[in-house]
């Protein structure tokens, strides 16, 4: 699996001798761990929202087919979720 890296670019300001340099570190576990958390639990938020919103229009328009599928896919994700 390949390391993911953060690439900083530091420069020295001297008018005689610009010079550059590059230094790459390795992002730490609990950075990468918080991330995926945050982003896993605003994917789940908009679902369900989505689901929500889907359903109550379903259940306004009196259509039965849709709210059954949408009962279905929603089975799944309050499974995993």
């Amino acid at each position: 699996m390949k390391k993911e890296k953060v690439n900083y670019l530091l420069q020295r300001t001297n008018r005689l001798i610009p010079k550059q340099l590059t230094v790459k570190r390795d992002l730490s576990f609990e950075f990468k761990l918080a991330a995926q958390l945050v982003l896993d639990q605003s994917i789940a938020g908009w679902n369900k929202a989505y689901f929500d919103r889907e359903i109550d229009r379903a259940i306004e328009a009196n259509n039965q087919a849709r709210f059954n599928e949408l009962l279905v896919y929603y089975r799944y994700y309050a499974w995993e979720y």
